[in-house]
């Protein structure tokens, strides 16, 4: 069960799931319904595997579903194009508002996984890090918000100018 999970998890999975569902139909409501069970299949072997789920990926399911779930049933991408903003958003701010309290915890976390070595770096180098990650994350969010409504008023346009 931990194989099937790990294959699973795998981000190229996704991506590779993607590129074949956008290249065979086109359809971004075909993509919703492939990106949705997936994510849902990777919630569920994670679940049967570790017996938990990690926090990122259930965030983002809690997101993709009724997002994905408005999308098909409004037809409208707008609703799913909304969740990667949201995503961007929420994880550059936990990671902002950790370092402003409690330090940067959360990058002290994943650094000691890498072995005894992470230990020699500095507080306020993983501090500045874990800043630059939460500001970046925060940027990313806006920018494809603001390419996502380029992009509707670019159709807009089209339409009612043909």
């Amino acid at each position: 069960m931990k194989k099937l999970s790990k294959f699973f998890n795998n981000p190229l999975l996704l991506l590779i799931a993607f590129a074949l569902t956008w290249g065979i139909t086109r359809d971004f409501f075909y993509l919703s319904y492939v990106i949705m069970g997936l994510v849902t299949i990777q919630v569920i072997l994670e679940k049967l595997a570790h017996s938990k789920v990690s926090k990122p990926l259930f965030i983002s399911w809690c997101l993709l579903m009724p997002l994905g779930i408005i999308t098909i049933a409004l037809r409208d991408p707008i609703f799913l194009q909304w969740k990667f903003s949201i995503v961007h958003w929420l994880f550059g701010l936990i990671l902002v508002i950790s370092n402003f309290y409690r330090g940067p915890i959360l990058l002290n976390m994943l650094l000691s996984q890498l072995g005894p070595q992470s230990d020699a770096t500095s507080s306020s180098a993983k501090s500045n890090v874990t800043n630059f990650a939460g500001f970046f994350l925060i940027f990313v969010g806006f920018f494809s918000k603001s390419q996502k409504q380029n992009c509707i008023r670019t159709i807009i346009y089209i339409k009612l100018y043909e």
